[in-house]
C-alpha cells in the first residue's frame, strides 16, 4: 500500500523540489537558465513554491485577498504578493530573501490562526468551567525603508490600540512601520480535545469551509461536534484577541 510520506513524482518545473511536498508548488529552487526560472515562495514553513516563466505571475495587492487568506509580500516596491489560506503556521516571509542590508527596502509579512484561553469563571476548579477558547486570526506587515546609517536604529515609542471592530496595531520604529490586525473568528467552550484540533481546523468548520485543514488522524466524531459546541465570533469577541496583539 502506498505510504503518505513517499513522494512518487517530481515536479518537472522545479530545479530542486521538496522531498515530501508534491504538486506545482513543491519547488525549493528553480533553474536560472531554464524556461521557468522565477521562484515564487508560497509556503515559508517548507520553503516551497512555484517556478514560472514570468516573475510572480499571480502576485496581487493585499486588498485582493479574501477574508480567510493571509498576504505574503514578495515585491518590496509595490507591496504585491501572494494570497495564501490562513493556517496555524506563523512563519514570516521576508524580502529581499536573505538580505540584512539596511540600505535597501525590506518587508516582512506573516499571518496565522491562534488559539487563546478566555477566562470566564476564575473561581472554577476545572478547565472547562474556568475557560472558553477563542480563535484569533492575526496578520502582520513590517516595512523598513532604506537607512543611510550603519548605526543601529533606535525605535520610537509605539502605541497599541484595541478598537471594538477588531484589534489593530500600527507603530513606527524610525525607518520601520508595523501594521497588524487581530480578529476573533470562533468561540468554543474549553476542552483539551478541541484545543488539540488546532485553531484553523476549528475556525474552518465553524465557518463551513469546504477544505477545513484538519489533521488526517483527528477524531471524526469530535470534528463533527465543532459546529454544535462552537459558534462564529462577534465583534464583541475581538477584545479577547488583545493578548495576541501584544505578543505577535
Amino acid at each position: 500500500m502506498p505510504q503518505k510520506t513517499v513522494k512518487w513524482k517530481e515536479e518537472a518545473s522545479c530545479l530542486i523540489s521538496h522531498p515530501i511536498v508534491s504538486g506545482p508548488a513543491s519547488c525549493t529552487a528553480c533553474d536560472p537558465n531554464g524556461c521557468n526560472k522565477f521562484f515564487t515562495l508560497v509556503d515559508p514553513k517548507t520553503n516551497t513554491g512555484t517556478c514560472s516563466k514570468k516573475e510572480c505571475p499571480f502576485c496581487k495587492p493585499k486588498a485582493c485577498c479574501g477574508a480567510g487568506h493571509k498576504h505574503y509580500v514578495l515585491n518590496t516596491e509595490n507591496l504585491e504578493g501572494v494570497c495564501v489560506r490562513h493556517n496555524d503556521d506563523c512563519t514570516p516571509v521576508c524580502v529581499p530573501q536573505g538580505s540584512h542590508d539596511p540600505g535597501v527596502k525590506r518587508v516582512c509579512t506573516k499571518g496565522c490562526n491562534r488559539l487563546l484561553k478566555v477566562l470566564k469563571d476564575k473561581s472554577a476548579t476545572v478547565d472547562n468551567k474556568m475557560f472558553d477558547i477563542v480563535v484569533c486570526q492575526a496578520d502582520k506587515q513590517v516595512v523598513c525603508e532604506p537607512s543611510h546609517t550603519s548605526k543601529p536604529i533606535l525605535g520610537k515609542k509605539g502605541s497599541l490600540s484595541i478598537p471594538g471592530a477588531g484589534s489593530q496595531m500600527q507603530k513606527s520604529l524610525n525607518a520601520c512601520t508595523i501594521k497588524a490586525t487581530f480578529y476573533a473568528r470562533a468561540m468554543c467552550p474549553f476542552s483539551s480535545d478541541l484545543w488539540n484540533l488546532g485553531a484553523t481546523c476549528i475556525k474552518n468548520h465553524v465557518h463551513g469551509d469546504k477544505y477545513p485543514q484538519c489533521d488526517d488522524g483527528a477524531n471524526v466524531k469530535l470534528i463533527s461536534s465543532i459546529r454544535t459546541v462552537c459558534r462564529n465570533a462577534t465583534d464583541a469577541d475581538n477584545q479577547f484577541c488583545g493578548t495576541t496583539a501584544m505578543v505577535y
